[in-house]
């Protein structure tokens, strides 16, 4: 159960970090494929940073760039657990472990 609490807070950290780093591209040309930018930019050093995320079972669910007029950016993220070592320990208790989202706002 604490790998599982500690990977929805590696994931929520790195749904924050995404929509902070996003404001990067705010007026940009990237703007409008903010979750390629994304992708190719800061992910893979977040994901990197965690030790227990791994990038082939990270996604990103949505990046809508900055609307509204306070300018909100929300990012939303998703981890599969599938064949993890987190989701084999959660069944040995009887927990169904599969996937987890979360979501980030960053108002400009």
């Amino acid at each position: 159960v604490s790998l599982y609490i500690a990977a929805a807070s590696d994931l929520q950290q790195i749904a924050h970090d995404l929509a902070r780093y996003s404001f990067r591209f705010a007026g940009r040309a990237e703007a409008g494929n903010l979750c390629p930018a994304l992708q190719t930019t800061i992910l893979p050093v977040l994901i990197d940073a965690s030790l227990i995320l791994k990038p082939e079972s990270f996604s990103l669910i949505s990046c809508a760039g900055p609307s509204g007029t306070e300018g909100v950016i929300s990012i939303a993220v998703r981890y599969d657990f599938a064949g993890s070592y987190v989701q084999s320990i959660g069944n040995l208790f009887g927990l169904s472990i599969g996937t987890i989202d979360r979501t980030s706002s960053f108002i400009l």
